[in-house]
């Protein structure tokens, strides 16, 4: 019975871990493709 608790909190926790990974990957790709339109845009033209 411990066991199964253990490991249930175990799993919890490493899928958390994953899916904060994935959101900061995200975040992350999210933020560099948003700096990058910022320099499109406010590119000096002349």
């Amino acid at each position: 019975m411990f066991w199964h608790i253990l490991l249930a909190l175990v799993g919890i926790v490493l899928g958390l871990y994953i899916l904060g990974w994935i959101f900061y990957g995200l975040g992350l790709g999210l933020s560099t493709f948003v700096d990058f339109l910022w320099r499109l845009f406010n590119w000096d033209w002349d």
